[in-house]
């Protein structure tokens, strides 16, 4: 049947578990992603909640192509098991997960690629006293092959890219990390900024005349205001 490429999105509440429910369901299958739609977060789920380093280790081998790679904002890992399963686990040591919650997943069959919206919970070393809930993006690219007992089709991960919705290592600063976290913050020192700015604005045109104000936004309603490539058409222009 043609029709139009599959997207299927689930939208995920946090499920209050203790650990177990996701190995279990990562245990009930002995091969790759069938669904990802559906799967993935059990899988997400496997590597960054509260996982043991084996258990990392069986995930990537089970679930990741053994040339996968893997893109992040501070590191990049190129092709294999060995060096995905170490970056996962340097920052398990490092960050000390603790859970993650799935806002949404999104599967579009047609190009082949999962993208997953999600909160990791972590409690690294340094701030014990407090934990990181890191905001990101991860972009999985998948790669099909046949299953040799069923003959189904099987996908397993190619390439995972994360993108972070705020800097982790900003957000590890003491006193700078929780306000630069905290939306209530920005959205106060957005309203004083807009404030700000529409004094200083409603003062310039209280105070400087209609004549002035023409002359200083003449240049700008003359070029900057025209599309990209007609913005200075006027001038003569010699080609060599």
């Amino acid at each position: 049947m043609i029709g139009l490429p599959r997207i299927s999105t689930f939208s995920i509440e946090r499920f209050e578990c203790h650990g177990c429910c996701h190995r279990v369901a990562l245990n009930r299958r002995t091969s790759p992603m069938e669904n990802p739609g559906e799967e993935v977060a059990d899988v997400v789920r496997a590597l960054v909640k509260k996982p043991t380093f084996k258990q990392q280790a069986d995930v990537i081998r089970q679930y990741f192509t053994p040339d996968a790679t893997f893109f992040h904002v501070y590191v990049n890992v190129y092709k294999g098991h060995a060096p995905v399963t170490a970056i996962y686990q340097y920052g398990m040591f490092v960050a000390n997960y603790q859970d993650v919650i799935i806002r949404s997943v999104i599967y579009d069959a047609k190009v082949n690629c999962v993208g997953v919206r999600m909160t990791v919970i972590c409690k690294p070393w340094l701030l014990l006293w407090r934990s990181l809930n890191l905001e990101l993006f991860t972009h999985l690219e998948l790669n099909d092959s046949q299953d040799v007992k069923s003959g189904k089709t099987i996908k397993r991960i190619k390439t995972q890219k994360d993108y972070f919705l705020r800097d982790p290592l900003i957000q590890l600063i003491p006193i700078v990390g929780p306000l630069y976290d905290s939306d209530s913050v920005k959205f106060v020192l957005g309203g004083i900024l807009t404030q700000a700015f529409r004094t200083v604005q409603s003062a310039y045109f209280m105070v400087v005349p209609k004549s002035v104000q023409s002359c200083a936004f003449s240049f700008w309603e003359k070029f900057l205001l025209a599309p990209p490539m007609e913005q200075f058409q006027s001038f003569i222009t010699k080609m060599p």
